[in-house]
């Protein structure tokens, strides 16, 4: 009963708070909550990549980076990253497959993010205008094609739905990829009260209860010729459900296979699950330090570029 109260006033102020206080607010708790990270670029390695998303009522202004592999780009991969980190967080990813992926990475502070403008997370429908937005800006910069995706928990669920709408999209890996926003906000361990204000003051009054079933990968409808190569990978101790992130993986369409390397099937669609891992900051194993995962991302980049050469990617 308390808990109900307290929902529906946290609703109520939402409504009621001026959008630039909320942003305050929210700019504030990430901040504060941020993952931080010791890697930085050296003077030189990239450039500066900005875009506006103008689909928004107030239209945001994200910006990040390109890095540039030294031999020809055969591609360019943008790399998204997870909840209350920043692309400087994803210097280790861009450097691999600058080299010996030979592919050009972009990357950007996530909206309410690092330097990027203040704007409520929905983690996957909102961000997929922030996704057009940087493809339109990559085309104004040709950038080379194929383009493939690559994100980690709220990144891979940007991807993941970004994925299903642009057939511009040759390959998306996806790293503990949670189900949905109602997941999100339901697993992710913080406070009960938290939680709610999360749900209730940021998202919900923001952007009303449609926002929570566009999350949701049953939801998701795949847009005429988009037919990505899709690698999943998870864990066996995720703090998400993992019945429920499997059930997202099965909404892809095409064949499935699982816990084989892209190079030992011809299934579009591959699930990797690492025994004793989970989720970034839950305080087991990552997967990102198993001996398999370079392995793992390479053949799904070549599987991804091989697709896009024969076109496959655009009809089947």
């Amino acid at each position: 009963m308390l808990l109900s109260l307290f929902s529906r006033l946290c609703y109520a102020l939402g409504c009621i708070v001026p959008y630039d206080y909320k942003m305050q607010l929210l700019r504030r708790y990430l901040r504060s909550h941020a993952y931080t990270s010791g890697e930085r670029w050296e003077q030189g390695e990239v450039e500066q990549f900005e875009f506006t998303n103008e689909d928004e009522r107030i239209p945001i202004m994200l910006r990040g980076w390109i890095h540039r592999p030294q031999t020809a780009p055969r591609g360019t991969i943008f790399i998204l990253h997870g909840f209350r980190c920043t692309s400087e967080g994803k210097i280790p990813e861009a450097r691999f497959f600058a080299a010996p992926c030979g592919l050009v990475s972009v990357a950007w502070d996530a909206r309410g993010h690092g330097r990027s403008d203040a704007a409520v997370p929905t983690f996957g429908p909102r961000e997929v205008g922030d996704v057009r937005a940087a493809l339109a800006q990559a085309e104004k910069r040709g950038l080379p094609r194929p383009y493939l995706f690559y994100g980690s928990s709220m990144g891979a669920m940007a991807s993941r739905a970004a994925a299903k709408q642009f057939p511009c999209i040759a390959g998306v890996i996806l790293i503990h990829a949670p189900a949905s926003l109602d997941d999100v906000i339901s697993l992710t361990p913080m406070p009960e009260l938290t939680r709610i204000f999360m749900r209730e003051f940021f998202v919900r009054s923001t952007y009303g209860d449609r926002v929570f079933l566009e999350s949701r990968s049953d939801h998701q409808q795949v847009q005429a010729g988009c037919s990505p190569f899709v690698l999943e990978i998870s864990g066996t101790k995720e703090i998400y459900d993992e019945a429920r992130m499997r059930a997202a993986f099965e909404c892809w369409p095409g064949a499935k296979a699982y816990n084989c390397f892209p190079s030992e099937t011809a299934a579009r669609c591959v699930r990797y699950t690492f025994p004793n891992t989970g989720h970034p900051g839950s305080g087991v194993g990552r997967s990102a330090d198993q001996p398999e995962f370079p392995r793992l991302l390479r053949e799904a980049v070549e599987r991804a570029l091989e697709r896009a050469q024969q076109g496959h990617h655009r009809s089947d």
